[in-house]
């Protein structure tokens, strides 16, 4: 039997657990949590120090007020923030198990992006991808959604 990693995130939140093989007659499987140093994804920078622009409008001799600027694509720097962030916890984790092959499970705004953000080594060992946020639940549940032979999701 393959030695598998499975892999649950969104915006805020990663988790991962690894597929532990029981040495029974009927070969059952049973997930445990891995350790990882990114449970929950560091706040975004840009939330608090990239303020945007503020200059004075109408004339100053009667002491102008200030203006906003524009925000300047600072809700795709956030994305792009997120999903490096994302990418490089995940190819931590990968780094320091043993595996063979793993599973993600992302929103699906999320999901095709991250991948791409991965190395070739990494997604190629990519088996099953489900675009779904299971961060939220219980092991029990993630036990039942990946390892009982689920097809759902698409595979890679």
């Amino acid at each position: 039997m393959k030695k598998k990693l499975i892999i649950i995130a969104n915006a805020e939140k990663l988790c991962a657990y690894r597929v532990i093989s029981e040495e029974m007659p009927m070969g059952g499987q049973r997930i445990e949590s891995i350790d990882t140093h990114l449970h929950h994804l560091a706040p975004d920078p840009a939330e608090s120090s990239d303020d945007d622009g503020r200059f004075p409008s109408g004339d100053l001799q009667y002491g102008a007020p200030m203006r906003h600027g524009e925000p300047h694509g600072r809700l795709l720097e956030k994305r792009r923030r997120l999903l490096d962030e994302m990418a490089a916890a995940i190819c931590d984790i990968i780094d320091h198990e043993d595996f063979d092959i793993w599973n993600l499970a992302t929103p699906a705004n999320l999901s095709n992006h991250l991948i791409e953000r991965l190395p070739i080594h990494v997604q190629n060992k990519l088996t099953q991808v489900k675009k779904a946020d299971y961060t939220g639940l219980p092991v029990k549940k993630i036990e039942q959604l990946f390892t009982r032979g689920s097809q759902q999701g698409r595979a890679i």
